[in-house]
């Protein structure tokens, strides 16, 4: 009978036993559900923060896009008199730096005129161009026969100055020095007088 009262309290411990390690599973799944659903609340957490981001960078990326087109938009705004007046200003900074670095030859002063002229002669372009964009049609062909006349003056007088030195090594030089002088000071005047 001691042996059937030890096997029956020994089937007890047992099932005992087993029912803990059976609610010991179900608290360990319950616990591993918790921190997967943490986990995965924290993941929802994340992307929701990352999709606000996005949302926010294009928003504010529509913005400055909007901005940009309205500033293009503003006929002779006074930033973009300064824009053009800092581009003359950087250019004529980087012709005078290159200036002090070339030889003395005559050759090498020249080709230097040369590349002077052609640089001033791109950002009278460039100015030019963006007073077709703003300027009202009548006022743009009133600057057009100007631009034309100017253009008659500007060589007229690089062939006055080239003179000076006729059939010498420098007459060329002094040509193409006057038109680049004289396209750069034309440079300045178009943005003064038409980019109010």
């Amino acid at each position: 009978m001691k042996k059937l009262l030890l096997a029956g309290v020994l089937i007890l411990l047992l099932a005992a036993c087993g029912n803990n390690d059976d609610e010991s599973a179900k608290d360990t799944d319950n616990v591993n559900d918790k921190d997967t659903t943490a986990e995965e609340t924290d993941k929802n957490a994340e992307s929701e923060s990352s999709m606000d981001e996005e949302s926010e960078t294009t928003a504010t990326e529509e913005q400055d896009e909007e901005s940009e087109v309205a500033e293009e938009e503003k006929p002779n705004s006074p930033d973009m008199k300064t824009t053009y007046r800092n581009k003359l200003v950087d250019l004529e900074e980087e012709l005078a730096a290159e200036e002090q670095e070339i030889g003395s030859t005559q050759r090498e002063l020249t080709e230097f005129a040369g590349k002077s002229f052609n640089m001033w002669d791109d950002a009278l372009n460039e100015v030019y161009a963006e007073l077709e964009k703003q300027l009202p049609e009548k006022e743009m062909e009133s600057l057009r026969k100007e631009q034309r006349e100017w253009v008659k003056i500007r060589d007229a007088k690089a062939e006055e100055e080239a003179a000076k030195y006729e059939g010498g090594s420098m007459e060329t030089m002094q040509y193409i020095s006057t038109q680049a002088q004289l396209t750069k000071e034309r440079s300045y005047e178009l943005i003064t007088k038409y980019m109010d």
